[in-house]
C-alpha cells in the first residue's frame, strides 16, 4: 500500500499529541504527576509544558475546538452531509468532488475548495469516491438478443 497524504499522518500526529496532552493533565488532577514539568517529560512532551498548564486553567482550548466557528460546516451540517453520502451509496449514484462542492453550497452559502473536500473524505473514510465503469461488452452483448 502507498504512503498516506500529508494531511492524513499530520491529523493523526495532531490526534496523538492532543491525547497525550489530555492524559497529562489527567494525570496531574488526579496525582500522579506533581507537576506540568513532570508530567510533560513523563508523556515525551517537553515542549508542550505550558500548553498542559493552559489546558488545566482552561485558557486554551484543543486546536479543533478552538477554530469550530472558522470551518465550513458545524457539526450537524457534516452529518447531513455524510448521510447523504451514504444515500447515494445506496441507490448506486458515484460519489464525486463534483457532486459534493453543490450540495455543501446548499448547506451552508459558501463553495468549498477542492482541498475542502478532500479533508472532508479524509475525515470522514467511510466516505468515498466511486468512477462509475461503463458497460462490460458480455454484458452489453446479452441485452441485444439476435433474431
Amino acid at each position: 500500500m502507498g504512503r498516506l497524504p500529508a494531511y492524513k499522518t499530520k491529523a493523526k500526529l495532531a490526534a496523538e499529541k492532543e491525547a497525550a496532552i489530555q492524559k497529562a493533565v489527567y494525570g496531574y488532577q488526579d496525582g500522579t504527576y506533581k507537576s506540568f514539568s513532570e508530567a510533560a517529560s513523563a508523556l515525551g512532551l517537553e515542549t508542550s509544558r505550558t500548553t498542559i498548564w493552559r489546558r488545566y486553567a482552561n485558557k486554551s482550548k484543543p486546536h479543533t475546538a478552538a477554530h469550530l466557528t472558522q470551518q465550513l460546516l458545524n457539526e450537524n451540517q457534516e452529518i447531513v452531509l455524510q448521510n447523504w453520502i451514504k444515500w447515494l451509496g445506496i441507490t448506486g449514484v458515484p460519489l464525486s468532488k463534483k457532486t459534493i462542492g453543490p450540495k455543501v453550497k446548499a448547506l451552508c452559502g459558501k463553495t468549498p475548495s477542492c482541498r475542502w473536500i478532500l479533508r472532508f473524505l479524509a475525515r470522514h473514510p467511510e466516505c468515498t469516491l466511486g468512477k462509475p465503469a461503463g458497460l462490460d461488452r458480455k454484458r452489453a452483448r446479452a441485452f441485444n438478443f439476435t433474431t
